[in-house]
């Protein structure tokens, strides 16, 4: 850090530990600028903690509480991602990716403000939040999260608690333009997604049960989804729709709505490749 500027109030140093009222601003090496921290603060061997947190930096601005915990300082702030277990509590708080990037570079395309209420705890790639309120563009998440494996989030482990789940097709190509390179089945369809539910595994292999509302229709489904990169997806599991529009969803027009109950187990989208076994009833 360089460029400090800083005011002190109630300055208490007792043992091993300070403890202060700050206000300061400094610049980072790595770029980024702590325009403001205002908090109470305190700093020991394993701990910095700033509590009545108001920080705002390039493009951020959170509050209320945030922490850092390491075994050692120097060392462990050289590993940061893996290292330093962070705990926060926000309200009205505001994150945007490129701050983010500077710790984690493969984010930088994201381009996004996160407005975010609720609490999470762990290093950057292994951390769960509780009763996150998250915001972004037309994506709202509330719920609860553990993810494991970033800043690469093809590798991360997901495990998700969806009371609610909004977003679009073209907001989550942005974030994961892995999506974009799915042509069968026709995703970009989908349009709007709501989901409650529970989401469990890698973007690529994951479990999923809970209720899908798009533009093609509702989904129930308890499904394990495998969709290897350059392969052909495979999906086995339980299936509940009333007038879902599958010949969209395929790109085929012989096909219109369907209504289903039933277990499924198959590999492909495409109708010419299609392996698949239905145990059920399939109504319309």
């Amino acid at each position: 850090f360089t460029d400090i500027s800083a005011t002190f109030h109630h300055v208490l140093f007792s043992k091993d530990t300070l403890t202060a009222d700050i206000q300061l601003a400094s610049n980072e090496r790595s770029g980024l600028q702590v325009k403001k921290l205002q908090a109470s603060f305190k700093f020991t061997p394993e701990m910095m903690e700033f509590n009545h947190l108001d920080l705002i930096t390039n493009k951020s601005h959170l509050k209320d509480y945030y922490a850092m915990r390491y075994n050692d300082f120097n060392e462990d702030m050289n590993n940061f991602i893996h290292s330093v277990v962070l705990e926060g509590h926000f309200k009205d708080s505001e994150l945007n990716s490129d701050d983010l990037a500077i710790f984690a570079p493969a984010l930088l395309k994201w381009k996004r403000t996160f407005y975010i209420d609720g609490n999470a705890k762990g290093s950057v790639d292994n951390f769960s939040a509780k009763k996150i309120k998250i915001k972004s563009g037309n994506t709202s998440i509330d719920g609860d999260i553990a993810m494991r494996g970033l800043p690469d989030i093809n590798s991360t482990f997901i495990d998700f608690k969806a009371n609610s789940f909004q977003t679009t097709y073209n907001e989550l190509a942005s974030l994961l333009p892995e999506l974009k390179k799915i042509t069968q089945p026709q995703l970009s369809k989908l349009g709007n997604i709501n989901y409650k539910g529970n989401f469990t595994g890698f973007l690529n292999d994951f479990v999923t049960y809970g209720t899908i509302s798009t533009n093609l229709g509702v989904i129930v489904a308890d499904i394990n989804m495998k969709l290897p990169k350059n392969e052909t997806p495979i999906y086995s599991g339980k299936i509940v729709t009333q007038g879902f529009k599958l010949g969209q969803f395929l790109d085929q027009d012989q096909l219109g709505a369907i209504s289903l109950n039933g277990k499924v187990v198959g590999r492909s989208f495409n109708l010419e490749k299609l392996q698949a076994n239905f145990d059920g009833t399939i109504s319309q």
